[in-house]
């Protein structure tokens, strides 16, 4: 049989043909077995393939069920020897689990016929709320910092199909475009580069204050800045399998990025998640010149510094004279190391003399599917993971110690199991950079 990850192919949704793929799959990772330690979904296989003959003995039901361990932290690809690039026999056909974990999502997405798609609105877990708190924040604010079991997160639940046993970001009565749009315009008289910096819902509506820190960052670096007109990347959309929607959000999105970068502006993404989507997936999904493009000219942003530093005709300010931390522990996202090894902010944060250790562990999120019911089993136990791996006196206030993430979600996450608070790496840049009184 031919593998299809091409949304475009008339087979793509087709069951017979998901579930006859799901099958070849699952019998390859069976003699496989590296991912054991990565999400869910392989301990769950591996526990049902042990008692049957093989894959083809799995019902629908049992196949549905390693699916939704997954959590679209994409790793797996990393280290399987029959994915594209890898080393796999020239009689086994490419092996994507990410990607085809995504056509059976949305091949069960389809065949409800959208029943669940209750996320539609931006604002990922907030789901059909998301106008509301978009519009009125100190309306949904009290449902959403209500503690996890309370009748009012309960209520929540219901309304939206977000878990109520999750802490969840509030929103801020603010939003970052309009901080951007009310300041005092900034015209670099010599810029180094010129950014359309793309904020993601996390910065957006969350937590402001990140994407501030960010354009000081990058201004006080000779970076002139602009903001994006693109909207929401629409990760939580492609996580439900509401391919549709992906796609006109796709498009959309690319044609105002693609004006973007043809003004001779680079797209900047404060967020992983929203950077990977932005990469790899409208190109598939949105497949046209302008989204290759886009793709080429969009960089995470601390990546996007790292590589100013390293260039040959730009270095970083490395005059730090402000609050500096004696210790950091950096928190490497599961979407930033699928291409490269994630290094960009334990090396932009080093810069500040700081000592840096890391940790590689996925809080389990995937654009809201830690916070969605019914994943509350899975999600905190991968919480836990990345809670455990973390030094012990990490996160609890203690100023000679802080933990850093660029991933929003797993920031949150550390901020639920730890009880201390987790900073994007701009943040403990601009601290630095700020003087002392």
């Amino acid at each position: 049989m031919t593998t299809i990850y091409d949304p475009a192919d008339g087979r793509y949704l087709d069951e017979a043909d998901v579930r006859a793929e799901l099958t070849r799959a699952f019998d390859l990772c069976s003699g496989c077995r590296r991912c054991t330690d990565r999400c869910g979904a392989f301990p769950t296989l591996f526990d049902l393939l042990d008692v049957r003959a093989g894959a083809g003995d799995l019902t629908p039901a049992e196949q549905d069920a390693v699916v939704g361990e997954c959590f679209g932290c994409k790793l797996c690809v990393t280290s399987c020897p029959y994915h594209a690039g890898g080393q796999q026999p020239d009689d086994v056909d490419d092996l994507d689990v990410p990607r085809l974990m995504q056509r059976a999502t949305a091949m069960t997405a389809a065949s409800r016929g959208g029943h669940h798609r209750w996320a539609g609105a931006t604002l990922g877990p907030l789901g059909s709320l998301g106008p509301m708190a978009r519009a009125a924040p100190s309306l949904v604010n009290p449902l959403v910092t209500s503690a996890p079991g309370s009748l009012a997160r309960t209520l929540l639940r219901t309304v939206t199909g977000t878990s109520s046993q999750r802490v969840l970001a509030p929103v801020a009565t603010s939003r970052f475009s309009t901080w951007f749009r009310a300041r005092a315009p900034v015209r670099l008289s010599a810029p180094r580069r010129r950014a359309s910096v793309l904020a993601s819902c996390d910065i957006e509506y969350h937590a402001p204050e990140i994407g501030r820190d960010l354009v000081t960052v990058y201004e006080r670096n000779g970076i002139e800045c602009s903001l994006s007109e693109s909207g929401c990347c629409g990760a939580h959309l492609l996580d439900r399998g509401d391919l549709r929607r992906f796609r006109a959000t796709a498009a959309a999105n690319v044609t105002a990025l693609a004006a973007e970068v043809r003004a001779g502006r680079d797209i900047v993404v404060s967020q992983p998640t929203c950077a990977y989507v932005v990469q790899h997936d409208y190109p598939v999904h949105a497949p046209s010149p302008e989204a290759v493009l886009v793709a080429e000219h969009t960089s995470d942003a601390c990546d996007y510094l790292m590589a100013l530093h390293t260039s040959v005709d730009a270095r970083l300010d490395t005059d730090f004279r402000g609050d500096v931390p004696d210790q950091v522990v950096v928190h490497r996202p599961c979407h930033a190391r699928i291409d490269s090894p994630a290094t960009s902010a334990r090396d932009l944060v080093r810069l500040t003399g700081a000592r840096v250790t890391t940790v590689a562990v996925c809080s389990g999120m995937g654009a809201g599917w830690g916070a969605r019911t019914g994943n509350e089993r899975p999600s905190l136990r991968q919480a836990d993971r990345l809670a455990a791996a973390l030094p012990r006196d990490s996160g609890s206030g203690d100023e000679c110690c802080v933990v850093v993430s660029s991933c929003h979600a797993a920031a949150g996450v550390i901020a639920e199991r730890s009880g201390g608070e987790a900073l994007h790496p701009l943040q403990v840049i601009a601290a630095a950079y700020r003087r002392r009184p």
